[in-house]
């Protein structure tokens, strides 16, 4: 018997966010991000109904660009971290992908690779104010000479991400940065991802974009309204069911260590789904969820590891077998977000997929 908990993906909105995007980017091409599993929906749950219309994917491990060509997609795939030692090389040519290199080291590997017929293609990362990987501008300048030495170097193009690209941030400093580099013939720039093609994209040269947060209907800024008046809709939506229904008197404490204490006699319902399936404990006694779309129970006492308990308020046409969203279309993810602190990232990301089972609408 599976447990009562599924996360249900939209494939309509999905399909809608991509157009959005295709339609906000004014021909750009652009990179659908699915790293980190598509973000938690899960690649081979949203790959075939995308790939025909994509300009090519961008993952961070060679196993989930193992995947995608698994799946059959022979298009343009982007490794966005490099390889990290001699063997990932020779499998990022097996694989025909597009490496990012970012460190000096990952360059003395290409030293001791031997010939293969297949020429790379890659982006030098720059580092302009983030700060995590890439080279500043004196060794962007010399790798790209060094580089374009190599037989087995094709083309070279440039990316980097901004440490602010939200609506109200300044353009002039990455703008500067980027002035000083653009003398050399970079094949590609690829600098804005989801908050640059919203509040950027026509600051600077930028000819392919890379896109994650927007796809899946969540906003990179942390504010739902900052997208939702563009037309984006979320594609998750988290669901389990009431699992267990009780009466508690006035006085009663709820869950391990009695975090709350009940001021009235009330009704009380057990929710299939805790922490160890994805949901954040730092939500105890502060969110809410809706039941049977139409009732929003708060939660009381500290989320657990398998469930969570939430208040009925005396509602006795609630059931055992109610269905409860955690966050969807009606319960928006960044809210939930804010109110544990995070962003809806990291949510879709801790989503457990080994405990829940997953639905198309």
């Amino acid at each position: 018997m599976v447990r009562p908990i599924f996360c249900l993906l939209n494939i309509s909105n999905l399909k809608k966010n991509f157009l959005l995007i295709r339609n906000l980017s004014f021909n750009k091409k652009f990179w659908v991000v699915f790293k980190a599993n598509a973000y938690g929906h899960g690649i081979n749950n949203l790959y075939k109904f995308i790939y025909k219309n994509v300009d090519g994917f961008a993952v961070v491990s060679l196993n989930e660009a193992l995947i995608l060509r698994k799946l059959g997609f022979k298009g343009n795939i982007l490794l966005l971290e490099g390889y990290f030692d001699i063997d990932d090389i020779y499998l990022c040519f097996e694989l025909k992908l597009i490496i990012v290199i970012h460190s000096n080291w990952q360059i003395n590997l290409l030293n001791k690779i031997k010939i293969f017929n297949y020429k790379l293609d890659i982006y030098l990362k720059f580092n302009n104010d983030l700060n995590r990987l890439g080279f500043n501008i004196k060794y962007i300048k010399k790798n790209y000479f060094l580089l374009k030495k190599k037989y087995f170097i094709k083309n070279i193009s440039l990316m980097f991400h901004l440490a602010k690209s939200n609506k109200n941030d300044s353009k002039n400093n990455y703008l500067n940065n980027y002035r000083k580099l653009s003398f050399l013939k970079f094949n590609h720039i690829s600098i804005f991802s989801s908050s640059g093609l919203l509040w950027h994209i026509n600051n600077v040269f930028n000819d392919w974009l890379r896109i994650g947060i927007l796809l899946y209907g969540s906003s990179p800024s942390g504010d739902f309204n900052d997208i939702k008046k563009y037309g984006f809709k979320p594609v998750m939506s988290f669901f389990s069911k009431i699992i267990s229904i009780r009466k508690i008197k006035k006085g009663s404490g709820i869950g391990y260590n009695h975090s709350f204490f009940s001021n009235i006699n009330r009704l009380v319902g057990v929710v299939a789904c805790g922490y160890a399936d994805g949901y954040p404990r730092q939500l105890s006694n502060k969110s809410y969820v809706l039941i049977d779309n139409y009732f929003k129970a708060k939660i009381l006492g500290y989320i657990s590891m398998d469930m969570m308990v939430v208040d009925l308020m005396n509602n006795i046409n609630i059931n055992i077998g109610s269905y409860v969203e955690l966050w969807g279309e009606n319960i928006n993810i960044d809210n939930v977000a804010k109110l544990s602190n995070t962003i809806s990232y990291h949510l879709m990301c801790c989503i457990n997929h080994d405990r829940l089972t997953f639905k198309f609408k």
